[in-house]
């Protein structure tokens, strides 16, 4: 796993699908040797700090349970070898965020997001970590593996069409998967899209013909309006190429 050999060795921030990034952490907090603590910001500092310490098994040695006490407390008191995990890491306030950079070094961190972090603290100073998508054999795999555990063996071409909907995304594959064993299978879209691309290409040839007209019967104004219209729609054609970030499912 080369997740695990890279984490002896340094903190990381692990990016990937909605659905990668549980498994992954799942399989790492099972294959670490070592203290292990798995804590999600839920918007209390003393109870996320809390949980590390009782999950590191050294709450009971903290006199005060405050969130000031506890900050100060668990550097002084971590095991060997200790891991904390951190899932939907971009949760983390700036507080806490500084408090993980300044002791980075005495434990190892691995943080798990769907989406990339900012280039800024703690994010700034630890490796970034990118899973490779899941192939379409592995999305294919989850579809029938929750569908098989629900009692229902689908077909390989429903499978394939189930896993073409999926996309890349593990946990669109299990939605999918769920929908289909409660009999709501999720195959109708309601956005309804209408492929213009036809009618761009054929007024581009109209203005190339009208262009060549002019030319040909030396009408010098219909020549220069044929050109200018050509140029214009394929600046239009090129800008409908334009894209927004990609987004992963969950982000």
């Amino acid at each position: 796993m080369k997740l695990l050999k890279t984490l002896k060795l340094e903190s990381l921030a692990v990016i990937g699908e909605a659905g990668q990034v549980e498994a992954k952490q799942a399989e790492l907090a099972q294959a670490w040797i070592g203290p292990t603590a798995t804590v999600d910001y839920q918007g209390s500092t003393k109870k996320w700090l809390f949980d590390i310490a009782d999950q590191w098994h050294i709450a009971d040695q903290i006199e005060k349970q405050t969130a000031e006490n506890l900050k100060h407390e668990i550097p002084q008191l971590i095991p060997t070898g200790a891991l904390l995990i951190l899932p939907n890491a971009k949760r983390l306030p700036a507080s806490l965020r500084y408090w993980l950079d300044y002791h980075r070094d005495i434990f190892r961190i691995c943080a798990f997001e769907v989406c990339d972090l900012p280039e800024k603290d703690l994010w700034l100073h630890i490796l970034r970590y990118e899973l490779p998508p899941p192939t379409e054999r592995e999305i294919r795999a989850e579809i029938d593996k929750v569908a098989r555990k629900g009692g229902v063996e689908l077909s390989r071409s429903r499978l394939a069409e189930l896993a073409s909907q999926a996309g890349r995304s593990p946990v669109l594959a299990t939605k999918l998967a769920r929908a289909e064993l409660a009999g709501m299978p999720q195959t109708v879209s309601h956005a309804q899209y209408l492929d213009i691309s036809p009618a761009v290409m054929a007024a581009l040839f109209g203005f190339a013909i009208l262009r060549f007209v002019g030319m040909g019967t030396g009408n010098k104004p219909l020549y220069i309006l044929g050109g200018v219209c050509l140029t214009v729609a394929m600046a239009i054609k090129q800008l409908g190429k334009v894209k927004g970030i990609s987004r992963r499912v969950g982000q």
